[in-house]
């Protein structure tokens, strides 16, 4: 048993490093930073939905997104979601600073590059149904199944 948790985190980890192999350093390593760009809305319905708040529970997540958008700490809507398509954190080992939870990511479906290094990220399904992700770097986080990620393409 303890031998197949063993390797499991190995497999875990060579996926990681293989997915996050592209770009890493090209995209501002160690910065904290997003890139945005305003999309159109196809109607009004989605124009109410747009305005729905999204749950991110982890604060530095939530302060990372925050920060990005410039919106202070006023909540995140789903139009301020589908606006980003970049995310940088590294917390430059300030232990009391790591992303743990990246709940709510499900709703950012225009990212195309996400670089979440050097965290406490266990559980990444949140990411599952990001299609857009071009690059994707989770090196030195917590994360024992690559789930979707393992199966992909990417």
């Amino acid at each position: 048993m303890r031998n197949n948790k063993c390797l499991n985190r190995v497999k875990a980890f060579v996926m990681i490093m293989v997915l996050s192999f592209t770009a890493v350093w090209s995209a501002g390593c160690g910065s904290n930073t997003a890139t945005s760009e305003q999309k159109p809305t196809d109607n009004a319905a989605s124009a109410d939905k747009s305005s729905e708040i999204v749950e991110i529970p982890d604060p530095v997540l939530k302060k990372t997104i925050q920060d990005a958008l410039e919106i202070g700490d006023r909540e995140i809507t789903k139009a301020d979601a589908l606006s980003l398509t970049g995310i940088s954190y590294d917390c430059y080992g300030n232990t009391d600073q790591r992303i743990q939870d990246i709940t709510g990511l499900s709703e950012f479906k225009n990212l195309t590059h996400l670089y979440l290094y050097n965290n406490q990220i266990s559980d990444i399904s949140a990411l599952s149904g990001l299609t857009n992700l071009e690059t994707l770097n989770l090196s030195y986080n917590q994360i024992d199944d690559i789930g979707y990620y393992g199966r992909s393409k990417m």
